[in-house]
């Protein structure tokens, strides 16, 4: 930053030697470059921050649906559940998706589903064909012979 005549200068009215003057020199740039990159760094970490907050408000979300889900659902009626574990085993007995819980299973409707296994609730556990896993209630699938 200054020549080196002048570094002389301020190192003589100060009483410090040029090393010493070169040597603050280059730690007032390390402090600059620390400073920027602690507020760097700062940035990003809020940034995750707010990224993993939204991720668990859509967890709590995702959550508190399967507790109302689970919790409004009826008992799979004994003939139907016999129906479609039936169908589970058996390779001639398709299981379709007949009504779809959400949008992103809209392009699933009518389509056959594997049945993963059913849940105490009575709820099932299956996989639709664009590969998404899903608890549905049985009146979402309708076995065909």
């Amino acid at each position: 930053m200054y020549s080196p005549l002048i570094k002389k200068v301020i190192a003589k009215a100060c009483n410090v030697s040029i090393d010493e003057c070169v040597e603050v020199q280059r730690l007032k740039l390390e402090v600059q470059r620390l400073t920027q990159e602690n507020q760097e760094l700062t940035e990003q970490s809020q940034q995750y921050q707010k990224e993993n907050q939204e991720l668990q408000n859509k967890l709590n979300q995702l959550r508190m649906q399967l507790v109302t889900l689970s919790e409004h659902s009826p008992p799979l009626n004994p003939s139907l559940s016999a129906n479609l574990i039936s169908s589970k085993e058996s390779t001639k007995t398709t299981v379709i998706l007949v009504d779809s819980p959400s949008p992103e299973l809209e392009e699933d409707r009518g389509k056959p589903v594997e049945l993963l296994n059913q849940l105490p609730n009575g709820m099932w556990h299956v996989k639709v064909e664009s590969g998404i896993q899903v608890i549905l209630k049985p009146e979402a699938l309708k076995v065909l012979a």
